[in-house]
């Protein structure tokens, strides 16, 4: 099960929280890996270079149980042109690859007691619970000088299995959600665009007269 939010943030830039929830009842884990998938339509898009934009330390944790560790890969093949204005870009899809374990001396405690630990207290229903913390960036869009509201999927469990202590593989069920993410962003108007293309050749302009000056004056720098 995935559940994302947004974070309450203004602008063209939002953190997006995934929890994922996994239900393994009285099941000893020794490790586990899963594959997301997220459809991100031509409004949005994640930057490859920096899918997590340091939103925390570590942009995957595993808060149901601190003795296991959390790691993730992001998968993707193609391209993703962060310059394309909405109406130009098409719709991409991103896999993160997560893979969850637990130290060594951790499991062979587990195994010596003779114990089957569960992962976390009753009211939390057994289950293993991982946040995901990724950066979601909004393309322009057409201008209409109002403010839009953008229909965004949240990630789906494309595969995964899960390893417990006692040599036993299950499979992960592929998820479908139809859960949407709902983002309010400025759409510029039409109106502002003499203004906005003059300010932005003037500043230009200045900043090359600016940096000629210091290139002339290379030859005069200490060696």
């Amino acid at each position: 099960i995935v559940s994302s939010v947004v974070e309450d943030e203004a602008g063209m830039h939002r953190h997006v929280i995934h929890q994922i929830q996994i239900p393994i009842g009285t099941w000893v884990v020794g490790n586990a890996s899963m594959v997301l998938l997220w459809p991100v339509s031509q409004y949005t898009f994640i930057n490859l270079d920096d899918p997590y934009e340091a939103a925390t330390s570590n942009p995957c944790q595993v808060i149901s149980d601190p003795s296991y560790n959390c790691h993730i890969d992001l998968l993707h093949q193609g391209i993703i042109d962060i310059e394309q204005p909405s109406f130009a870009s098409g719709q991409h899809v991103v896999a993160f690859a997560l893979k969850i374990d637990r130290s060594e001396p951790q499991i062979q405690n587990d195994i010596s007691n003779k114990e089957e630990k569960e992962i976390s207290s009753t009211e939390d229903g057994g289950d293993l619970k991982l946040i995901l913390t990724t950066m979601l960036h909004t393309r322009y869009l057409a201008p209409t000088c109002e403010t839009a509201t953008l229909r965004i999927a949240t990630p789906v469990v494309f595969s995964g299995a899960i390893n417990t202590t006692k040599n036993t593989t299950v499979k992960m069920i592929p998820s479908s959600n139809e859960q949407l993410l709902l983002l309010e962003v400025p759409t510029g108007c039409m109106d502002d665009y003499d203004f906005v293309m003059m300010a932005t050749m003037g500043f230009s302009v200045v900043g090359s007269l600016v940096m000629l000056q210091f290139m002339t004056q290379a030859s005069q720098w200490p060696a």
